[in-house]
């Protein structure tokens, strides 16, 4: 049994056997396992229908032609059902899985352990994903001055994930003066001076990896050190206190408690 089809049974039996709405991007790009690709980073542009053994793609016909190009759905054992862009999109869906159809929405609780579950070629997918985003991160940071601004090295970082076929969601980056005070410092015209935080969550086949570096140009204050290696305790701790099957909490309480979820 293929990827899809394992995702496709896994997700009919959380609806019971009912025809199932999917529209949620993560749980899309889980059932096309990673295809999919949205127009809008931010939103999905696909609606998975499945029925009575049957699976459909719904789409606006605008992008056919790059869906069927480049998508290639028929692959994955998925019918695709593109619809005139201006038509309403509920309407379609259910012509397609008629009335009464659960949705992923309701069935978040029951979705959430499978799509976690990472299956062998997602394994590889997220191994590759992570080569390449360090991989960006370096070639990144070699380009950095004490003279760019926050915004410049922000878009240093999201032009060497794009050439990588990484999608930056979030791109976090914080000079000198705006360090040590914003949790999630937003680029902004300030420049790095002699130090600054970089911090980037990059999605690839719908994976998410997260890097964050602390980057100094020269000698980097003593204090600056302290606080990075501090850091780096705490994070070797939860890795070396993470296995399969613990729970957050049962890691916390591993590591002695001291984790909360700002960490």
């Amino acid at each position: 049994m293929s990827e899809a089809e394992r995702k496709r049974r896994a997700a009919l039996e959380a609806a019971g056997g009912a025809a199932l709405v999917v529209s949620a991007q993560e749980n899309v790009r889980w059932l096309l396992c990673g295809r999919g690709r949205p127009v809008d980073v931010g939103s999905a542009d696909y609606t998975v229908v499945l029925r009575d053994g049957s699976a459909f793609v719904l789409y606006k016909d605008i992008e056919r032609s790059r869906v069927e190009s480049e998508e290639r759905l028929e692959e994955l054992g998925y019918e695709p059902v593109p619809f005139a862009w201006y038509e309403d999109r509920s309407s379609v869906v259910e012509r397609i899985a008629g009335a009464g159809a659960s949705t992923d929405a309701q069935l978040e609780r029951e979705l959430a352990p499978h799509r976690q579950a990472l299956c062998e070629d997602e394994v590889e997918r997220y191994r590759a994903a992570g080569a390449d985003a360090a991989a960006a991160f370096v070639e990144a940071l070699q380009g950095l001055r004490p003279d760019l601004t926050e915004l410049d090295a922000a878009g240093e970082l999201a032009r060497t994930a794009r050439k990588r076929d990484l999608v930056a969601r979030v791109n976090l980056a914080a000079g000198e003066q705006r360090q040590p005070v914003h949790r999630h410092p937003l680029p902004t015209s300030a420049p790095l001076g002699r130090h600054a935080l970089l911090a980037l969550t990059l999605e690839r086949h719908g994976l998410h990896v997260s890097l964050t570096r602390i980057v100094s140009f020269g000698q980097a204050p003593e204090r600056l050190i302290e606080l990075v290696g501090a850091a780096a305790e705490v994070d070797a701790a939860v890795i070396s206190a993470s296995r399969p099957g613990l729970t957050w909490r049962e890691t916390a309480t591993v590591t002695g408690g001291s984790l909360g979820p700002g960490v």
